[in-house]
């Protein structure tokens, strides 16, 4: 619903788009799905992302690539990646931050979802989502080697 709201806008229509997940997960096509008929510009897919990590390591190298390393990006990631996502680019592969823009913040997570208890399989667990706020705090980045 939100990536088709930004390509409501013409101009973001004719950005190029890059999509990085894990397509035996359905991660790509399911975000080129809400895409469909809104996108005029180039796709660009990584399908074999594994982690975070590599999801930044192949967009700073699409960046490079394309010749738009620092220019604005729009971020789509799940709620609780997204700082994650934005510390691998920035801290991992020197992407500018004031260059991203992520369209989803933690804060936007259904409360229904944080009330899970840690031993529900569909919750996010606190101790995660700790880390990954800890690292934020301080700055670091601890993806895969």
């Amino acid at each position: 619903e939100r990536l088709r709201s930004f390509l409501a806008d013409l101009d973001m229509q004719k950005l190029p788009l890059l999509v990085s997940g894990n397509e035996t997960k359905g991660e790509t096509s399911g975000l080129l799905s809400s895409a469909d008929g809104l996108h005029k510009g180039d796709v660009f897919k990584d399908e074999t992302a594994t982690s975070t990590q590599s999801n930044a390591q192949w967009t700073a190298q699409k960046l490079q690539e394309l010749g738009i390393f620092g220019e604005p990006i729009i971020l789509f990631a799940f709620p609780v990646l997204a700082r994650s996502a934005v510390d691998a680019l920035v801290i991992g592969q020197k992407v500018p931050q004031d260059s991203i823009y992520p369209v989803f913040r933690v804060g936007d997570l259904s409360d229904e979802l944080l009330k899970l208890p840690d031993d529900d399989n569909g919750s996010l667990k606190t101790r995660w989502i700790q880390g990954k706020l800890e690292q934020a705090n301080i700055g670091s980045w601890a993806g895969k080697p």
